[in-house]
């Protein structure tokens, strides 16, 4: 079982990286676990939101479009 958490990061975050706190974010979806790969499930995510709008965030006046 992998342990996840999908967030749009508006402060860049380091791969591997490990944080007391995470950076300036927005989260999409809180801890979960499952069996599926990163690899798979960047797959079905990607599957999943190819129709979906880009999402524009706005912190402190700076704005981040995602994608």
């Amino acid at each position: 079982m992998h342990a996840y958490l999908i967030v749009l990061e508006i402060t860049p975050l380091q791969i591997g990286a490990k944080y007391d706190m995470l950076p300036l974010h927005c989260t999409l979806a809180h801890w979960f676990w499952v069996d599926a790969s990163p690899e798979v499930l960047a797959e079905r995510l990607a599957e999943s939101l190819v129709n979906v709008e880009p999402i524009v965030l706005e912190a402190r006046g700076e704005q981040i479009r995602i994608r």
